[in-house]
Order: structure tokens, then C-alpha cells, then sequence
């Protein structure tokens, strides 16, 4: 494993960023903060972040 850390390009930024308005655009209910929460955590988990593992 290495300790190198990514960095997350400019561009990608600007593009989850292109239709941002206002705050609750970043922090409300179905903001962009939540969705990336549950893209991330689905992709790094290769499964539903919603389902129960142990069922």
C-alpha cells in the first residue's frame, strides 16, 4: 500500500460544481455531499451501500 495521496483534478470539480446555486446544492437533502457519500462508499464496498451485509 502507498501513502501517496490522490488528488482530485480541477476539472472534475468544476463539473460536479457546474449547477451549483446555492448551499442546500452542496449540503441539502439530496445535495451533492450525500451523493457523492453514497457513489463513493457503493464503489469502494462493490455493492448497494443501502443493503444490509449480513442479510
Amino acid at each position: 500500500m502507498t501513502t501517496e495521496k490522490k488528488t482530485i483534478r480541477p476539472e472534475l470539480l468544476d463539473e460536479l460544481l457546474s449547477e451549483y446555486k446555492q448551499p442546500a446544492d452542496l449540503l441539502g437533502e439530496a445535495g451533492l455531499f450525500k451523493q457523492l457519500k453514497k457513489a463513493l462508499l457503493e464503489r469502494a464496498l462493490g455493492r448497494r451501500a443501502d443493503r444490509k451485509p449480513w442479510l
